[in-house]
């Protein structure tokens, strides 16, 4: 089991345009808008000038990278790195697209209860089950780092939801029905 002695915040990046048209992003480059910028940073400068952030993680898109740049205006981290182990879901052929079309051209990804499946990888992208190995590497990197500086990590819905589920040892789709609408300006902390 993890533990960071409440050393590892997480955000998600601030709404992107293509997040307001509820696209699929995955890994593609995206148009982060100020006024998203500054409400992410309204929201959260104050919780995070109090958690003594000395280094600041983001995945290798520019929606996190965009974001964690502008909080550091007020935050004013010396240290800040992105890895590609923070990204977003790979929704491969379906990136940008209306969520409607990976129903129409890949129905088998989807389970009874119309969630992805765990192991059914999406045309050009990846499973769950692949994020969940990759998000695993990132927790590792995380604990490391953890253990000399506190962390804020920029990064995406699916990161964090899949967080939860290997820290807390439970389901993805449990954890995406209890968090994918309640992700926004909001501090997640694991300890």
């Amino acid at each position: 089991m993890y533990r960071f002695k409440n050393k590892i915040v997480l955000i998600r990046h601030a709404a992107t345009v293509e997040n307001q048209k509820k696209l699929c992003l995955g890994w593609i480059k995206t148009h982060t808008k100020k006024k998203e910028l500054k409400k992410t940073t309204h929201s959260l400068i104050d919780e995070l000038s109090l958690a003594n952030i000395d280094c600041i993680l983001t995945s290798e898109l520019n929606r996190t990278i965009v974001t964690a740049e502008y909080l550091n205006q007020y935050l004013l981290v010396n240290e800040m790195y992105s890895n590609s182990l923070f990204n977003d879901l790979n929704f491969g052929i379906y990136s940008k697209k209306k969520p409607a079309l990976i129903k129409k051209k890949q129905p088998e990804i989807y389970d009874k209860g119309g969630l992805f499946k765990y192991d059914v990888c999406l045309f050009g992208g990846e499973s769950l089950q692949d994020m969940e190995k990759r998000v695993n590497k990132g927790i590792s990197l995380l604990e490391n780092m953890a253990k000399y500086r506190k962390i804020l990590l920029v990064t995406h819905g699916s990161f964090i939801m899949m967080m939860y589920k290997v820290f807390y040892n439970t389901k993805y789709n449990e954890v995406y029905l209890r968090l994918h609408q309640n992700l926004e300006n909001k501090l997640f902390k694991f300890e």
